[in-house]
């Protein structure tokens, strides 16, 4: 069960990964792509898959730097837009270093354990 657990953050991650790279070259939908990866990269992030999170956080950004200005002019360059793009950003990201902190307590918390409580793994 645990590796399964192990399997769908993983895939939750890279998910959000191929939405960011696929909303790179997709010029009408571009801002509802990278909507979707911002959210599912913070959902990934919060469930402790922090590396291809933090990468589909990234690519977005540089996509709408770089790339999607005049796509997000197109598609809905208003205030509104901008707005709700801002807060996707602002509650993933807020999500990728809460899933950080668990994943940083979790480790302090075992390395804290008393060397007698740690289960050795059984070795064939």
């Amino acid at each position: 069960m645990n590796s399964l657990l192990y399997s769908i953050k993983k895939m939750l991650g890279m998910s959000s990964l191929l939405l960011a790279m696929m909303a790179v070259f997709t010029p009408i939908v571009t801002i509802y792509l990278i909507w979707a990866s911002i959210f599912m990269a913070g959902f990934a992030g919060l469930t402790g898959s922090l590396v291809f999170s933090a990468i589909a956080i990234l690519v977005n950004v540089f996509n709408l730097v770089f790339f999607s200005p005049v796509s997000l002019a197109l598609v809905g360059g208003n205030f509104f837009s901008m707005i709700i793009t801002a807060v996707i950003f602002i509650i993933s990201l807020g999500a990728w270093f809460f899933g950080l902190k668990l994943k940083i307590a979790g480790s302090m918390e075992k390395a804290e354990q008393p060397a007698s409580s740690r289960q050795e793994p059984v070795r064939d």
